[in-house]
């Protein structure tokens, strides 16, 4: 018989991360689901296992360490496992002026979303590329499209993950591996609470699911997409910023990203 797949969720415990672990279960996958939250994981991890019959194991980490990619590669292989689809999900944004958020802060997402993020991908593609299936969902992004003023760091990093998603999608043709950006507009999670954009005018437009935006995110990777943006209305939006003058791109997400 042959052994069910295995996902790699990193934030899993709340937001897209959860709701995507949900979904990968009832799609018959077995899970890794990675937070830094161990109680959160553990209920999770028990909840999907009670409902779907999936075998879920709870990773306790904190990717700001850049010690943690490494860590949760040789726990996952000293398991005896390999990944069959992973989802660099984990992630958060910090709102106010460059200059006024603390270095460390800026410092840590990065680390979070693009060195962590691009560690665990370097290490677990090599296997999926000897079977000849699987892939990478890298959670990014509509702010990746725009300048983020406000959140200038935040914006700059998905850009990042938009980037190299879409270059690594490219190296993988042929392989029977994919990679895949899943671009999110405003969604309902805790994002907005942690990162203090609860005030401002974006916050407040046409917030999609969580939910939403895990099945828009697998049915692309399913598709071998390199990119998707989730949802018709940030699709349209996000359709015209090259065709609009920079300056104005610039104004209207100062506007938006305004308390």
């Amino acid at each position: 018989m042959e052994s069910k797949k295995v996902a790699l969720i990193t934030g899993a415990s709340s937001g897209i991360g959860e709701a995507m672990a949900r979904l990968l279960a009832e799609e018959s996958y077995d899970l890794i689901l990675v937070a830094r939250n161990e109680e959160r994981l553990n209920e999770l991890a028990e909840e999907i296992a009670d409902k779907s019959g999936a075998s879920a194991w709870a990773l306790v980490s904190d990717l700001s360490d850049p010690k943690s990619a490494g860590a949760i590669f040789d726990t996952v292989t000293g398991w005896g496992m390999g990944v069959d689809l992973l989802v660099n999900n984990a992630g958060y944004g910090t709102y106010g002026k460059f200059t006024e958020i603390e270095s460390s802060n800026n410092i840590d997402m990065i680390q979070v979303m693009i060195s962590s993020l691009t560690e665990l991908t370097n290490r677990f593609l090599p296997f999926m590329q000897k079977r000849g299936s699987g892939g990478v969902i890298n959670v990014g992004s509509t702010g990746s499209l725009v300048p983020c003023p406000n959140m200038a760091v935040y914006g700059a990093i998905k850009s990042y993950v938009a980037s190299f998603s879409e270059a690594l999608s490219e190296e993988l043709r042929g392989t029977g591996v994919t990679a895949t950006a899943l671009l999110p507009g405003n969604t309902r999670t805790g994002f907005s609470q942690r990162a203090g954009t609860e005030k401002t005018r974006v916050a407040r437009l046409l917030p999609m699911s969580a939910e939403s935006v895990a099945r828009i995110g697998y049915r692309a990777y399913l598709n071998g997409r390199p990119r998707v943006i989730a949802g018709c209305f940030n699709a349209i939006q996000m359709g015209m910023v090259p065709f609009m003058p920079r300056f104005i791109v610039n104004r209207l997400t100062r506007f938006y990203l305004a308390a």
